[in-house]
């Protein structure tokens, strides 16, 4: 740390991470004395990342005994108002892990436009600090539990162009859905929420509409779905942890699937599922993450009468050049989607490099390429890469 003092006026990016609880030398103990190597101007500094792990058990963890209550509730987890002694006039992006902003403010992050906050806890004190950044556009908060929000509207100024908002406790649905409408979700252009009861009707109601656009991507071996969704006036809504079979049999879920044009759909999600039919589905794209293995069933087929493009993205973490699987992959995507194959549909596949699929024959029923462009990245990685900074290996 005592190396980066004395470089910081002349760094523009500063990540500091440490990976595992315990390890090393940050410990909640001394946390303030890493902040102290940063109490002095940084007049290049761009972009700050610091993710340190600190010791945040919650005071009210049933599982300590009193003396540890008693320290943890002693945890100064604030940010020192003095940080880069109010003098970085080139930062514009900053995320940490655990600490708090200070509710008086620290005047080196007046011209931030993009902060993550990731943490056990956001006070109203804290939310007012930040809806108070004068410069802020976009916003992160990902946090256990949203204590109170502030007593006085957000400023006028306060007009964001993306939020993230994720409350994943089981006992946080008002919380989530308060704290969307005091942050002025209905008019921020693009929004991602962690799943809540009427999720589904908070981002399809004025001034958003029914989406023209809808991705549906597996997370995590649950395959819990992430939704991203686009309307006719570009507004993004993005869900996290979505029950998409419940929400997409409702009589608005229904509607939502016969006003698709576009479906990004991860073949994951198809076998033993049913969906509602897609009359004005024009295409259709299929990532494969995982080979599918099981023949889908009738019932979990796509309808989909007015489909003229298909594409089939093998997104998997190794290059596929096995043939042989590159065309099952192809079998299971055509055999999931009823279409009509006058004229025939237009089906290319993307991602397998030089490999070839095994389909020498012309079909009457669909014209085949195989192209050599990129897949497209799932939107369940781009957290990452819009919110903080990347080392040089994964760029």
């Amino acid at each position: 740390m005592s190396a980066i003092a004395v470089h910081l006026p002349h760094i523009r990016s500063l990540k500091l991470h440490s990976e595992v609880l315990g390890e090393g030398e940050v410990s909640m103990d001394n946390i303030h004395s890493v902040y102290g190597y940063l109490a002095r101007p940084a007049p290049m500094l761009e972009e700050l990342d610091i993710a340190l792990a600190i010791e945040d058990t919650p005071a009210d963890d049933a599982d300590l005994d009193d003396g540890m209550r008693e320290r943890v509730r002693s945890f100064d987890y604030t940010l020192p108002a003095n940080l880069f002694d109010g003098h970085a006039p080139r930062l514009r992006q900053a995320a940490w892990l655990v600490m708090e902003l200070n509710p008086n403010g620290c005047a080196a992050l007046r011209g931030l436009t993009r902060l993550a906050s990731e943490g056990r806890r956001l006070l109203r004190l804290h939310l007012n600090a930040m809806v108070n950044l004068p410069q802020l556009k976009c916003l992160l908060i990902d946090i256990e539990d949203l204590e109170g929000l502030p007593d006085s509207p957000c400023p006028d100024s306060f007009q964001l162009e993306e939020l993230y908002l994720s409350i994943p406790s089981p006992d946080a649905e008002q919380d989530m859905r308060l704290a969307l409408e005091y942050l002025g979700y209905r008019r921020i252009p693009r929004v991602m929420a962690y799943r809540f009861e009427t999720w589904l009707d908070c981002f399809t109601a004025p001034p958003r509409s029914l989406p023209r656009i809808l991705h549906l991507e597996a997370f995590g071996i649950l395959l819990n779905p992430y939704w991203h969704m686009v309307d006719d006036e570009g507004f993004v809504s993005r869900g996290s942890f979505l029950p998409a079979q419940k929400l997409l049999m409702t009589p608005l879920g229904k509607r939502l699937f016969e006003n698709l044009e576009c479906l990004v759909l991860d073949t994951s999600l198809i076998p033993n599922r049913k969906y509602p039919s897609l009359p004005r589905l024009l295409r259709l794209c299929m990532r494969i993450c995982v080979p599918p293995r099981p023949e889908p069933s009738l019932a979990s087929r796509l309808q989909c009468p007015t489909l003229q493009d298909m594409e089939i993205w093998w997104d998997t973490p190794q290059p596929v050049r096995d043939s042989a699987m590159i065309s099952r992959g192809l079998a299971f995507c055509l055999q999931s989607v009823s279409y009509s194959p006058d004229p025939p549909l237009r089906v290319i596949v993307r991602g397998t490099g030089k490999a070839q699929v095994l389909d020498d024959d012309p079909h009457p029923s669909y014209a085949l390429t195989v192209s050599s462009e990129p897949v497209p990245e799932s939107f369940t990685m781009e957290r990452t890469k819009r919110w903080h900074i990347l080392d040089a290996s994964n760029e």
